[in-house]
């Protein structure tokens, strides 16, 4: 079957046929779930029998004109969850606890409350390799250590000013 020119995800149709790797049809494009400002694909909702299904980019292939390609078989789109609505994260809700599922690193509240939870998700996200790890979680440290440095060293300047 021809798929016809390849398309990046921006140029992608709704009701366009979507396949899993084994071929067989599993559903058609509702949306594509991107951040344009960002250049972020985060995946597609496709429409199958059991309902709408979120397929994450990992798992989205060759996209074309008539077709996009999944890298997992039906029986796995199956499994999928429905997809759920996006929430913005605002400066108060930093302190409500770890968000339900993975979350992009762009909506992380960088920091020292958001460095760690970013590095392990681009580490788990993209399997890193080990040595690659490891460096991250020295730049964490080597980091935190100079933060604490510099607040015990401004707290003593202050008790120096009384």
């Amino acid at each position: 079957m021809d798929d016809g020119a390849p398309l990046a995800y921006t140029a992608l149709a709704a009701g366009t046929p979507v396949y899993a790797a084994d071929g067989d049809y599993v559903g058609s494009l509702v949306e594509v779930v991107d951040d344009p400002e960002e250049d972020i694909f985060e995946g597609i909702v496709v429409q199958t029998t059991a309902g709408r299904r979120f397929v994450g980019a990992t798992e989205v292939g060759p996209c074309a004109e008539r077709a996009v390609r999944l890298r997992i078989p039906a029986a796995d789109v199956a499994k999928l969850s429905a997809p759920r609505e996006a929430r913005p994260i605002r400066a108060e809700d930093e302190g409500d606890g770890p968000p339900a599922g993975p979350v992009p690193v762009r909506r992380m509240a960088f920091g020292i409350r958001g460095l760690l939870p970013a590095i392990v998700y681009a580490v788990a996200g993209s399997r890193l390799p080990t040595g690659l790890y490891v460096a991250g979680l020295v730049v964490c440290v080597v980091l935190l250590a100079l933060w604490l440095l510099n607040r015990l060293s401004a707290s003593r300047r202050g008790t120096e000013d009384r």
